[in-house]
């Protein structure tokens, strides 16, 4: 679901606002996860206050999904294709694809699901097949810098960059704080 089109991006956001994730730690990790803003997670010098940024698209937010929605071209869903979503078989990654799928529903989004074998998966993610996909990753290092890597363009598919994104001035960004010391 890329492209830097503001219409692409407000189709992300709807996406985002649609998806309630509390629901999903509450269903299938007995709340256990902190649910969070942004790339970095808790514990980490980066990471936002309370666990919340006001910049952030986190859902439920039907309303104003369905508004972003519409602003994308997509009225309800409207002439928008199903989405191809990529996910492992493994474990209850059916019934997560199923709840996924039927809060994006609220607003008209259809997604196509595509369960694969995790070898298969990343190699879909690898060869930028997987329009929107799933698959769990853990911080190597505790520096958000390990985190940010993820965004970084060019580390994308097959690198850590699965998204591929490519941005020059988050790229200058990222290559500033590399170096730099721990701080706000």
């Amino acid at each position: 679901v890329g492209g830097y089109t503001p219409e692409k991006k407000k189709l992300r956001q709807a996406i985002s606002l649609a998806m309630d994730l509390d629901e999903f730690n509450g269903t299938f990790y007995n709340g256990q996860n902190v649910v969070y803003d942004g790339p970095i997670p808790p514990g980490l010098a980066g990471h936002p206050e309370g666990h919340f940024a006001d910049t952030a698209y986190r859902g439920p937010d039907l309303e104003r999904a369905r508004r972003l929605l519409a602003e994308a071209g997509y009225p309800e869903g409207e002439g928008l294709p199903p989405i191809s979503y990529y996910t492992s078989l493994a474990a209850n990654s059916t019934e997560q694809t199923e709840m996924m799928s039927r809060q994006v529903g609220k607003i008209g989004i259809q997604l196509q699901p595509v369960l694969l074998e995790f070898p298969q998966l990343i190699e879909a993610i690898n060869k930028k097949k997987a329009m929107m996909f799933s698959f769990a990753w853990g911080s190597d290092y505790p520096d958000g810098e390990n985190n940010l890597a993820l965004f970084y363009g060019p580390n994308e598919s097959p690198g850590s960059n699965h998204y591929n994104y490519k941005s020059e001035e988050y790229d200058r960004l990222y290559e500033r704080i590399r170096t730099m010391p721990p701080s706000p």
